[in-house]
């Protein structure tokens, strides 16, 4: 009898098995899944399946961040019992299966780990592809990787090496020839670089640079910079509406999803935004720092 327990538990053997219904993407407090039937509680842990036929309970205070096989999420946040067969019930359809394709990217690198990401980035890597990343060698180090797509023409950068004795900096915005669109000085290590009105930024891309104004032979890597044209910008215009179809509510799963979105296209500045209102919403799971810093490791951030 034991043996067939577990076996129905873990969904094996030739007994009729439950059908799937989520998988655990975070989780806090002391929350636990039983199958229906039975007395004995599991710990739910981070990448853990659940099915139809099994009951959750949360405690006062705790969390739990579930994707439902479409890429729906839910977040349940009081504490009780919670049939799954009525949580998926409750779940709105999905129509394109865009979210699925995101969050089981996420939940596939928070289940990693460090040594696997590490050494099997490349390897791995489905959704974003590999960045090239700024590297110890470079004489002013910018916290951006060498290549991204903005959105607008509003740029944030921040110098991480930079030394409180450093009277400020220059940046230089040059077409694709490294002829000059723009320029201006900075003090500080943080600034904002607005990008002018220009066909060559629109249609070829800039680089952009940073130097020391007290050494100007002090500088930073190129750092290439795109705008969508109006192709790309309409096409991801329309897959945005379709994810935000898909996950209507605003809670920390979805900005985690859609920060997923926003690394792929390498729309990094919308990535960190999306995960910056995910750690907002939810401070005190740690499942999103991870996943976080795994996004500041992965773009040389």
């Amino acid at each position: 009898m034991i043996i067939i327990a577990i076996l129905t538990f873990f969904g094996a053997g030739a007994i009729a098995q439950p059908k799937d219904a989520f998988k655990v993407l975070a989780t806090k407090g002391n929350n636990t899944v039983m199958n229906a039937g039975t007395t004995t509680a599991v710990p739910l842990t981070l990448g853990a399946k659940l099915y139809e036929n099994q009951e959750i309970s949360m405690q006062e205070g705790g969390y739990l961040s579930l994707i439902h096989l479409s890429g729906k999420s839910l977040e349940l946040k009081k504490g009780g019992k919670y049939q799954i067969v009525d949580l998926v019930k409750n779940l709105q359809s999905n129509q394109s299966g865009m979210a699925a394709k995101y969050a089981n990217f996420v939940l596939g690198e928070l289940t990693k780990n460090d040594q696997d990401i590490n050494k099997e980035h490349r390897k791995n890597m489905t959704v974003t592809g590999s960045v090239e990343r700024s590297t110890s060698s470079d004489a002013i180090r910018v916290n951006l990787p060498k290549s991204l797509v903005i959105w607008d023409k509003s740029l944030p950068i921040q110098i991480s090496n930079g030394s409180e004795s450093e009277t400020g900096y220059h940046f230089v915005v040059m077409n694709l020839f490294e002829e000059k669109i723009a320029e201006g000085d900075f003090k500080g290590t943080v600034q904002t670089i607005n990008f002018p009105d220009n066909k060559d930024l629109e249609a070829q891309g800039a680089l952009l640079q940073i130097s020391s104004m007290s050494n100007p032979a002090l500088k930073s890597a190129m750092i290439s910079i795109r705008l969508p044209d109006a192709g790309s910008r309409s096409k991801i215009e329309g897959e945005l509406a379709m994810l935000q179809q898909e996950l209507p509510e605003q809670n920390a799963t979805n900005k985690l999803v859609m920060a997923t979105y926003f690394e792929e296209k390498k729309l990094f500045l919308e990535a960190y935004k999306s995960y910056q209102a995910a750690l907002a919403m939810e401070p005190e799971v740690e499942a999103f720092r991870i996943a976080f810093e795994q996004f500041l490791k992965r773009n040389g951030l």
